[in-house]
C-alpha cells in the first residue's frame, strides 16, 4: 500500500491479502510533514516529507487515477470512505476500526455506528421510556421494570476468543438490576445467555464473562446512586485468563 505526494511516497511494509476486507488509513501530519499509512488499525509505514503538501483544486478519484494515458483501476470493493481535514491519532484511527455500534440516545434510539445495527425499546407502553438530560447530550432513562433496550447483530459474541469492550454511562437510581444482558434469543431467554454488568446484591458493580465451562465475575466497587459514572468491561483473546473490567 502507498501513500503518494507526486513521486514523495510511502510504502506499507504488509502485502493485502485478496478477498478480504481491511481497513486503510492515511495521514499526513503538517506540523511535522509525516505521512503515515495504517492497515487495520496498526502503523504499517510512515516517512517524513522533504516539504509540505501543495494542493490544488480539482477532482477526487476513488478507484481509479489516469497516470501516463492509462487509467489503472482497482478491482475490489470499497466502503465507508471517510475524509477529514486534520491529522487523527493511532487512537482514533483504532476506533475507527474496531467500533461496532454507538448509541447516543441523543433524542434517538438508532446505532450511529459503522453497522447501523436494529435496536428496539421493549415494553407494552412507552411511558417507561424518556429522553433527559444525559452526560454527553441526551440520555436514555429506563422507569418502569418491563421497560428495557435492546440490539442484535453482534454474530461475533456466537464465536470463542473474540476480544470485545463495552463502555458507557450511568446515573443509577438504585443500584440494582442488570445492566447489559447478552442472549442468543431475541426474547432474552436463549439457549445461551448471561448478564455482562450488573450490581451485586450489596451495590457494587459486577462484570462477567464465560470461560466456556463456567461464569467468571470481576467485582468492582460500589456505585453512587444519582451520579454519572463510567463503565469500561474488556476481555482480550490473548489469553483466556486476560479477564479485566475497569471502573472509572
Amino acid at each position: 500500500m502507498f501513500f503518494e505526494f507526486f513521486n514523495d511516497d510511502v510504502g506499507g511494509s504488509t502485502t493485502l491479502s485478496t478477498n478480504i476486507w481491511t481497513h486503510v488509513a492515511c495521514v499526513y501530519d503538517i506540523s511535522t510533514n509525516t505521512k503515515m499509512i495504517y492497515l487495520n488499525g496498526v502503523l504499517d509505514g510512515s516517512t517524513t516529507t522533504g516539504s509540505s503538501y501543495q494542493g490544488t483544486t480539482g477532482s477526487m478519484y476513488i478507484g481509479e487515477i489516469a497516470s501516463g494515458g492509462s487509467v489503472n483501476p482497482l478491482s475490489g470493493y470499497i466502503d465507508q470512505v471517510t475524509i477529514s481535514n486534520r491529522a487523527k491519532t493511532a487512537c482514533e484511527i483504532l476506533n475507527d476500526v474496531t467500533l461496532v455500534s454507538y448509541f447516543s440516545f441523543d433524542n434517538v434510539t438508532t446505532d450511529s455506528g459503522p453497522n447501523t445495527l436494529s435496536s428496539y425499546i421493549t415494553l407494552q407502553s412507552n411511558s417507561g421510556v424518556s429522553f433527559v438530560t444525559g452526560r454527553v447530550g441526551q440520555a436514555l432513562i429506563l422507569s418502569r421494570t418491563n421497560a428495557f433496550f435492546q440490539t442484535c447483530g453482534y454474530y461475533w459474541f456466537g464465536h470463542n476468543n473474540r476480544a470485545f469492550s463495552f463502555a458507557l454511562w450511568i446515573y443509577p437510581i438504585s443500584v440494582a438490576g442488570t445492566i447489559l444482558h447478552l442472549s442468543s434469543d431475541r426474547s432474552g431467554s436463549g439457549s445461551w445467555c448471561l448478564p455482562k454488568l450488573g450490581f451485586s446484591s450489596n451495590g457494587s458493580i459486577v462484570a462477567q464473562s464465560w470461560s466456556g465451562s463456567c461464569v467468571v465475575s470481576v467485582v468492582g466497587p460500589q456505585i453512587p446512586t444519582n451520579n454519572w459514572t463510567h463503565i469500561v468491561q474488556t476481555w482480550s483473546s490473548t489469553s483466556q485468563r486476560s479477564k479485566q473490567a475497569n471502573f472509572m
